[in-house]
């Protein structure tokens, strides 16, 4: 029996959608924070979830069109080397921001960007790398627990020498846990 998972479970039509939710979810918490920022600081007064979400309903296709702008800008930079695609990746991360904040055009956010991060990219690159770390080790510390129970029951099986039952019974509670952080 193959017990590594085939390519088209992987790509399964679960799995797309699961992916294409996620997607959205990102994509709409960002937005969402945004606005909230951008109504507060600019109307100085209380965010209203009404406020917000006329924000997040005008803003979403001139989101999602810097979006499709940059993430075809990224790949380019890294289809002509990795270097590129790093400088881009880091230039263009405020650019969402300074397009929602200062309701620039796509390409004016885009020069806007790098403008602001003439002279900052090493140490915005140097912050990065950082917190991508400190990221990825608060990850593993909250996927641990799930990491060490599958562990346990494969290498309780391997003595056995079957593979009944599941690891996926405890996954859950472990995934909130793990999604909560």
């Amino acid at each position: 029996m193959d017990m590594l998972p085939s390519f088209s479970q992987f790509f399964s039509p679960l799995s797309l959608i699961n992916l294409i939710l996620g997607v959205l979810t990102y994509f709409l918490t960002y937005l969402v924070t945004l606005g909230y920022l951008h109504i507060y600081l600019h109307e100085k007064s209380p965010v209203e979830f009404n406020d917000l979400w006329q924000f997040t309903k005008q803003n979403f296709w001139f989101f999602t069109g810097q979006y499709v702008v940059l993430i075809i800008v990224i790949l380019v930079g890294f289809i002509l080397l990795i270097l590129p695609g790093l400088y881009l990746i880091i230039v263009l991360s405020i650019a969402p921001i300074i397009r929602i904040m200062e309701r620039r055009a796509i390409f004016d956010s885009i020069s806007r960007a790098r403008q602001l991060m003439s002279g900052f990219w090493l140490k915005t690159f140097g912050l990065t790398v950082v917190l991508f770390i400190i990221l990825l080790v608060f990850g593993g510390l909250l996927q641990a627990p799930s990491i060490v129970l599958t562990f346990l029951w494969t290498f309780n099986n391997i003595e056995a020498g079957s593979f009944s039952g599941s690891p996926a019974d405890n996954y859950p509670l472990l995934t909130v846990v793990a999604a909560i952080g």
